[in-house]
């Protein structure tokens, strides 16, 4: 069976997005543009669009579109800002963040993970976005102050050293 993903993404941006609260045009373009589905294994490329988390591995997920969306837009990103983004995944949040603001920094610690985001940068030719292998539990001082940070995913506790890295006025989200 061969699915229509071009059809899918408009209708996840209508039935989704679009009733639950999302209105940055911006960021509602780049859910239109990026191809959620080549960051799933063909195992599970049938769910790219679902309205639900997907499972990637042990207690690691794509989020949902609308949480993801809402997290997003709730950053309310300059053209000009510089987003940390921890917990990068397999990159789809730090591609959809690329069409938005000058630089994102995604922190990945699981080494398949990594590898197959900064492949996926390479074959959509996303140049503004750099993923890291690393503790996603430090951050990554190296480039701070950053004008947002996004935890993707749900966290108990923010440590003091990420926090040390957002810029003064600077916003973080998280599940």
């Amino acid at each position: 069976m061969h699915m229509d993903f071009n059809t899918l993404r408009k209708n996840m941006v209508d039935s989704q997005l679009k009733p639950n609260k999302i209105v940055n045009k911006n960021l509602i373009d780049a859910f239109l543009r990026v191809p959620r589905e080549i960051f799933l294994s063909k195992k599970i490329i049938n769910q790219s669009y679902i309205d639900d988390n997907i499972d990637l591995t042990k207690n690691r997920y794509m989020l949902n579109p609308m949480i993801i969306s809402r997290l997003i837009q709730a950053l309310n990103v300059k053209q000009n800002d510089t987003i940390l983004v921890l917990g990068s995944n397999v990159g789809y949040s730090s591609v959809i963040l690329s069409y938005l603001c000058n630089t994102v920094i995604g922190i990945e610690a699981i080494k398949s993970f990594y590898e197959f985001s900064t492949s996926v940068l390479m074959k959509l030719d996303v140049n503004n976005v750099a993923i890291i292998k690393g503790k996603i539990e430090y951050g990554f001082p190296d480039q701070h102050p950053y004008d947002n940070i996004l935890i993707e995913g749900g966290v108990n506790f923010v440590p003091e050293g990420i926090l040390n890295q957002l810029a003064d006025n600077g916003k973080l989200v998280t599940v």
